[in-house]
């Protein structure tokens, strides 16, 4: 085993810090509901104030303050859809308080 294989198998071997899981699958479940919505998350993962784009009337932005977030229309740019061609949306950042 070469010295760059011993050091990948340390780092994979070594304990997991749970706060930094708690924070992926956190990412990853808004992810989801975000997507569920017809929302696009576009956040790097991981970071504190989050982002999201969603269609103009779309009722995302309401059901994330509803769960608690802080929701904060910034400004609005274009997406590339699938059987609507160019269409507009809505950017959003987003926080717990």
């Amino acid at each position: 085993m070469n010295r760059r294989e011993r050091m990948l198998g340390a780092l994979y071997a070594a304990p997991r810090n749970p706060e930094i899981e708690e924070r992926k699958q956190r990412f990853n479940d808004l992810n989801a509901f975000i997507s569920q919505r017809g929302g696009w998350m576009t956040s790097v993962p991981g970071a504190h104030e989050m982002t999201f784009d969603a269609l103009p009337g779309s009722p995302l932005p309401d059901d994330l303050r509803a769960r608690g977030y802080i929701v904060t229309l910034v400004g609005e740019s274009q997406r590339v859809l699938p059987n609507a061609g160019i269409a507009v949306v809505q950017q959003y950042d987003f926080w717990m308080p």
